[in-house]
Order: structure tokens, then C-alpha cells, then sequence
């Protein structure tokens, strides 16, 4: 598989990102389930770094659910939290990549990942009580004490598309569409991870530090980092 894409994450990346040794065995035809079907499967002893545990992370799964909420997180990743429809107890996480990241940028998927992340990140804060239809690969992480993770720690990961359920949808008007057409158009930045702080197209540092990565500017502030000199690219970069 072609190299291509910026460094965003290690533990099972390849399989997280849909680039693994064994992503040809996924079948891509999603199985209808709920949530609480997925987090009282059996979780496999063995995960391996590049391959996946049958029959859950070789299958996609739909999944009609409620949105708790998400953050970005700082391996570029969408982090939604979800529950099921009849019992909000139970939740679970789904995840998706950026599709700038190393792995994902040559998973064939990287515009759907594109697509579910302009849904994502067009919902306003806080987020409302919305029923979404979720589609992702299975998937098994290792526990990291996150607030909505299943206890078998199952997730979709990645997920390939997310639909608001109609009748769901923000009002017509709403600062989520203002946010899905900011989402479209922003600026792609330069971060500096190390300084935390970003870098306009055209400026001296643009790509040119020795850590860092390309993210929407809007991404960037929401992650936390700020302009390099206090200057939004909106208004400092042509």
C-alpha cells in the first residue's frame, strides 16, 4: 500500500484506519445491529497490531443510535460517543480518522471518512438529543479509561458514514450549517506540535517545522492550538 499522509497515531493504527495486512477479509456490506448487541459480544484475547479478530472487526456494522457527544482527539481522530436507542446506559465509542493521516489517506476510504466528519463536525455544541445511523467496521480497542467505552471495548472504528435519522436533523438555518460550510472551505494549517501553536499557508514556517501536521484551521482551534503571532489565517493568509 502506497505511503502517504502525516503521523497521527501508533496502537493498531493500521487496523483503526482500515490499512491492515487483513483489510481485504472485511466484508463491506454492513450488518444491521444495535448497540446493545455489539457491547455484549465477546471480546478476543489476542489483538494483534495489524491483523484482526474474527468475526467482529472483520465485518461493518449499522447501528441506529443516540449521540452523546465528541471531541477531536489528538490523534486526529472524530471521538463519538453513542447509546443505544432503548437503554441509554449502554454506550459506546466510534471513531473517525482524519483522512490526512498515514494509513488512512490510502485506505480507499478516505472520502468517506471526509464525508462523516463534515456531519460530525457540523453539529452544533452542546450537542442535541439527535438519533444517528451509523456504518463502521468492528473493531476491539484496549481500555484507556474513556468516558462512553463499552466494557468489551468494542467500537466502529473506522466509521465509514454517519447519518442524522430524519426528523433528527438541526433546524434549517441553524449554526450547523454555517459550521458544515465553514468545514468545506476553511484553511488547511500547518501545526506545530511542538509549540502548539499553527502556521498560515504562505508564512515562513508553513510546513517547515520539524513536528508537525496539516489540519483545518477550524480543527486546530479545537484541539487547542493557537494562531502563530495571534492571527487567525482568515484574516493574515491571502
Amino acid at each position: 500500500m502506497a505511503t502517504c499522509g502525516v503521523y497521527c497515531g501508533t496502537e493498531r493504527w493500521s487496523v483503526k484506519t482500515l490499512s491492515d495486512a487483513d483489510r481485504d477479509k472485511v466484508q463491506l456490506a454492513p450488518k444491521e445491529v444495535t448497540v446493545g448487541w455489539l457491547i455484549s459480544q465477546k471480546r478476543q484475547a489476542r489483538l494483534p497490531s495489524d491483523r484482526r479478530a474474527t468475526p467482529i472487526e472483520t465485518q461493518t456494522y449499522k447501528i441506529r443510535a443516540l449521540l452523546v457527544g465528541y471531541k477531536l482527539q489528538a490523534d486526529q481522530d472524530f471521538h463519538v460517543v453513542i447509546s443505544d436507542v432503548e437503554d441509554s446506559s449502554k454506550t459506546m465509542i466510534v471513531e473517525v480518522p482524519s483522512p490526512e493521516c498515514a494509513g488512512a489517506c490510502a485506505s480507499g476510504h478516505a472520502e468517506e471518512f471526509r464525508s462523516a466528519r463534515a456531519v460530525t463536525a457540523a453539529l452544533p455544541e452542546p450537542v442535541p438529543p439527535v438519533i444517528v445511523v451509523v456504518t463502521g467496521v468492528g473493531f476491539f480497542d484496549f481500555s484507556h479509561g474513556q468516558t462512553g467505552a463499552a466494557p468489551n471495548g468494542v467500537e466502529l472504528h473506522p466509521v465509514l458514514k454517519i447519518e442524522l435519522e430524519s426528523g433528527s436533523a438541526p433546524p434549517s438555518g441553524s449554526p450547523s450549517q454555517a459550521s458544515a460550510k465553514e468545514e468545506k472551505t476553511e484553511v488547511k494549517v500547518w501545526v506545530s506540535t511542538r509549540s502548539g501553536v499553527y502556521h498560515c499557508p504562505g508564512s515562513r514556517w508553513y510546513g517547515d517545522t520539524k513536528q508537525g501536521k496539516y489540519m483545518g484551521e477550524r480543527e486546530a482551534k479545537k484541539a487547542g492550538y493557537r494562531p502563530a503571532y495571534d492571527h487567525p489565517c482568515a484574516s493574515s493568509c491571502p
